[in-house]
């Protein structure tokens, strides 16, 4: 739907250029920066000024170069590991195991007070979820 009234114009007739683009504009007054000319600009501390004294010398931000990202087809770094090493299917060491499992298995005896709490239709989703995790869990 169009929005903004009726068009003005005529298709296929060319419009004129914008004439307010093209006046003169009388520079402000009475502005108080050194910009406007209302002040001086601001002078150095002459105590931060040392006679002869050299600029400081910022080192270059340390960070990665394009030539130390490996590209797509370069041989594998780690060639012995397989591919899946890491997640939790596949040939290889899967994930580290987790260091608060013990605390959430435990945590399950509270099962039956959390799930009581999660029919409440004001329980936050956040409760919900871990809820639904600590059902899910095994062992």
């Amino acid at each position: 739907m169009a929005r903004g009234g009726r068009r003005q114009g005529t298709p296929g007739v060319a419009y004129s250029n914008r004439a307010d683009l093209n006046t003169a504009r009388a520079p402000q007054t009475g502005l108080k920066t050194a910009a406007a000319g209302g002040m001086a600009p601001p002078t150095p501390d002459p105590a931060a000024v040392v006679s002869g004294a050299q600029p400081v010398q910022v080192p270059p931000p340390a960070g990665i170069s394009p030539d130390s990202v490996p590209a797509l087809d370069d041989p594998s770094g780690r060639p012995s590991e397989p591919l899946t090493a890491g997640i939790p299917f596949g040939p290889g060491e899967g994930p580290p195991p987790d260091p608060n499992r013990a605390d959430l298995v435990a945590m399950r005896r509270h099962l039956p007070y959390l799930e009581n709490a999660a029919k409440d239709p004001n329980t936050p989703q956040s409760v919900l979820t871990f809820v639904r995790y600590l059902r899910g869990l095994e062992g």
